[in-house]
């Protein structure tokens, strides 16, 4: 089975709308490199209040690629600074 700190990826759908909050219906999940099907949906409540707007890891890790990427074209010496401590940062 999975390992503890494994990614695991959930597939669904928006099955009610309320004040402040939602309700996601999760259809299937991937695991061990496969797509798994629930028997029945399994429902998880999400409120206004449980998430925020900080920029998530998979956004972290796509700025890093990109900011590595760009730091290989001919950039201005300023521009590279630029690249340079965004590589810093993100790759603490």
């Amino acid at each position: 089975m999975i390992d503890v700190n494994a990614h695991v990826k959930l597939n669904g759908v928006i099955s009610e709308i309320g004040t402040g909050n939602f309700k996601i219906s999760v259809n299937e999940f991937f695991v061990d490199g496969q797509w798994n099907r629930f028997k029945e949906p399994s429902v998880i409540e999400v409120t206004s209040a449980d998430y925020d707007n900080h920029l998530t890891s998979n956004e972290l890790s796509f700025l890093l690629e990109a900011a590595k990427k760009a730091k290989q074209t001919n950039l201005c010496d300023d521009d590279k600074e630029v690249v340079d401590s965004i590589i810093k940062k993100l790759s603490v």
